[in-house]
């Protein structure tokens, strides 16, 4: 729980803009929104404090689809999110909505989605999983070379990035994270992501 008020409080700096976002609409900007996107942040957010998990199973999966169309759509994309997680996904955006509770929960998808863009998956990439002790995650093969970057621009990894997790990648995540005030997990988790990546 501590680790995705931690993600939540990552996103909440996020603005809530679409000035300057290409889009297909009428004269008028004017856009059909189809199925749970349609609905108010606010209720987003109360699905998920009432934990109803067949209304909020309908969001998440709204909110992957979408995330699949826009990645379809986007020039050198694979994957906007390097965060894999759907649950993960879903924390950051309720944070987005707490901000925004009377925008549209697609309103609030394409702006975490602009937000996330500079951290996306830019070619095809199969995911991993990865374990440290007891806990797994998943994270894609780019975004583990990345995170290997990072740690080596940051002077806790040595050696070149080879999308390799192991002992030395552990122990690198876990001196990264005590340093950055992180739960030490050991894993490329999501908050280790945001807070190298963002």
């Amino acid at each position: 729980m501590q680790r995705m008020m931690r993600v939540l409080a990552m996103a909440s700096a996020l603005p809530l803009t679409l000035a300057g976002v290409a889009q297909a609409a009428d004269d008028e900007g004017n856009y059909a929104v189809r199925g749970a996107g349609s609905f108010s942040c606010e209720r987003y957010r109360a699905s998920v404090e009432a934990e109803d998990p067949t209304e909020l199973n309908q969001f998440l999966s709204w909110v992957q689809g979408h995330i699949t169309a826009t990645n379809r759509m986007t020039d050198d994309t694979f994957d906007l999110y390097p965060i894999v997680s759907p649950t993960r996904i879903g924390a950051m955006l309720y944070n987005v909505c707490g901000n925004y509770p009377d925008n549209r929960l697609e309103e609030a998808v394409v702006s975490l989605g602009e937000y996330m863009a500079p951290g996306r998956v830019r070619e095809q990439s199969p995911i991993a999983q990865v374990s440290s002790g007891e806990a797994t995650v998943a994270v894609r093969q780019a975004t583990l070379e990345r995170i290997q970057q990072a740690l080596i621009e940051s002077g806790h990894y040595e050696g070149e990035p080879e999308a390799l997790f192991d002992e030395r990648m552990q122990q690198a995540l876990r001196r990264y994270q005590q340093e950055s005030g992180l739960p030490e997990s050991g894993l490329p988790d999501a908050d280790t992501i945001m807070a190298l990546f963002y």
